[in-house]
């Protein structure tokens, strides 16, 4: 009986022996290219233009100032164009009041009023470079001479940065 339970346990294990391992699933490597293109960026505040009060008929212009608040530039360069608002014109641009009156006025460039500040080419171009914040001047002008109804007058002028 010795001997028979000496075999029966020798088959045993044999039997263990024969058992394969688990198999494994094939591997095998390769590569995932990113890429991303970060472009430089630069942001407008909104600003406003009060021209005050300005009296039907007055002689003598009225000229105010203002700022445009340039930030988080990036860039090296920026363009600052000012369309013609709601005349869709910035040669006749004009303030709309009551019952659809206009009063024409201009936007320009320098304290001298010598250059439009407009669009297509009457933008202002401004280097950027070493700074990323920067405050651009705007100056308006209301003819004087201009015959209104008393009330008040409105424009909105759209500003687009191109850098």
């Amino acid at each position: 009986m010795k001997r028979w339970c000496g075999c029966a346990l020798v088959a045993v294990m044999a039997a263990g022996a024969v058992q394969a391992p688990p198999a494994r699933a094939a591997t095998t490597t390769a590569t995932l290219a990113l890429q991303v293109e970060v472009v430089g960026g630069c942001e407008v505040g909104d600003a406003s233009l009060d021209f005050g009060t300005y009296q039907s008929g007055q002689v003598d212009d009225l000229v105010v100032n203002t700022r445009l608040v340039l930030s988080n530039c990036t860039v090296d360069s920026v363009v600052v164009e000012l369309d013609g608002g709601q005349a869709g014109n910035t040669r006749g641009r004009r303030l709309t009041g009551p019952g659809g009156a206009s009063l024409s006025y201009q936007l320009f460039k320098g304290p001298n009023l010598g250059n439009m500040f407009g669009d297509n080419g009457d933008g202002r171009t401004i280097d950027m470079t070493g700074r990323t914040t920067l405050n651009v001047p705007v100056y308006g002008r209301i003819r004087g001479g201009q015959t209104v109804p008393a009330g008040t007058y409105t424009d909105t002028i759209n500003v687009t940065l191109t850098f």
